[in-house]
């Protein structure tokens, strides 16, 4: 045990060179490592500050190596940040983070799988922004190298080895807010999405297996957006259905100023579509419906 920089961290092992699978172990505790006093020594340069932020985890890996059986290397454990903040070189904000956490059921390091139980996320306040240029901040969070020539290199023998095969039980993000400013249109854009909450149960990259997908929020101006579905990655299909209500298209003029000739001062409208993708011929199929406010939703409840 000992204390690295204020944090506390804890390293223990143990082996059995005598059992038959050859078995050791090795866990290390950390608990309020400071992010920030480590990005110091990061070999690229960061477009970011991170004027909070602590690491916390428990992780432990476990290698056997059993006779007449391929030898394993299994890591298992959870990792945390807390209170993490970022912001732009200039200071502006981007990133708030109250808890994160992320719960590994196993790393099967030489079978090339992994597994998740849980990814979640709660209270995350997030900053988009794109500047006249097109750029977008979050995009540019890392500096790009000067470019150097690069030797010249024989292409390596391809292996016959196993494809990386993934799975996370469950992926959930509640109650996050998005500060969205876009100032590449004529005339700048700028909202807020409130009480976003976005959960996938089942997500693996097997073939043929798809996940349920949930995602709702509002905007500053109580426009309600909300989805459900499944996504299938191998081979990629996606379908669901969208439900929008209250939507005011006169605060999207700055998209559409320059194509439509007339203003659209007031009105709003609800939208109900169900749609799905395949990306085998990348058709895509969305039969979509409009109603207004108080008629029968045009696919059902």
């Amino acid at each position: 045990s000992a204390v690295v920089n204020g944090a506390p961290f804890h390293l223990a092992g143990d082996a059995k060179p005598f059992k038959d699978t050859r078995e050791s172990t090795l866990g290390f505790d950390i608990d309020k490592l400071e992010i920030a006093r480590y990005l110091e020594y990061s070999p690229v340069t960061l477009n970011f500050k991170v004027p909070s932020g602590q690491l916390h985890g428990k992780i432990s890996a476990s290698f056997k190596a059993p006779k007449n059986n391929p030898a394993v290397l299994s890591i298992t454990g959870n990792l945390g940040l807390k209170e993490l903040e970022m912001k732009q070189a200039d200071g502006a904000p981007l990133v708030k983070l109250p808890s994160f956490e992320v719960l590994i059921d196993a790393i099967e390091v030489f079978a090339n799988k992994t597994s998740l139980k849980s990814i979640k996320s709660e209270g995350l306040e997030l900053y988009v922004h794109r500047g006249r240029d097109g750029k977008v901040t979050l995009a540019n969070l890392v500096g790009v190298a000067a470019e150097t020539k690069a030797p010249e290199t024989k292409p390596e023998p391809k292996t016959d080895g196993k494809p990386f095969i993934y799975a996370i039980e469950e992926i959930a993000l509640g109650g996050a807010t998005i500060h969205v400013a876009d100032e590449q249109p004529k005339q700048p854009y700028k909202t807020r999405l409130d009480n976003v909450n976005f959960k996938v149960t089942g997500l693996t990259n097997e073939s043929g297996k798809k996940a349920n997908v949930e995602l709702s929020f509002e905007s500053e101006a109580k426009e309600k957006f909300s989805h459900t579905g499944t996504l299938q990655l191998t081979p990629l299909i996606a379908e669901g259905k969208l439900d929008i209500e209250g939507l005011k298209p006169g605060a999207l003029r700055p998209y559409y100023d320059d194509a439509l000739a007339a203003e659209i001062k007031d009105g709003f409208f609800d939208l109900s579509t169900k749609y799905s993708f395949e990306a085998k011929d990348a058709r895509i199929s969305a039969p979509c419906g409009l109603s207004s406010p108080g008629s029968p939703n045009p696919f059902g409840a």
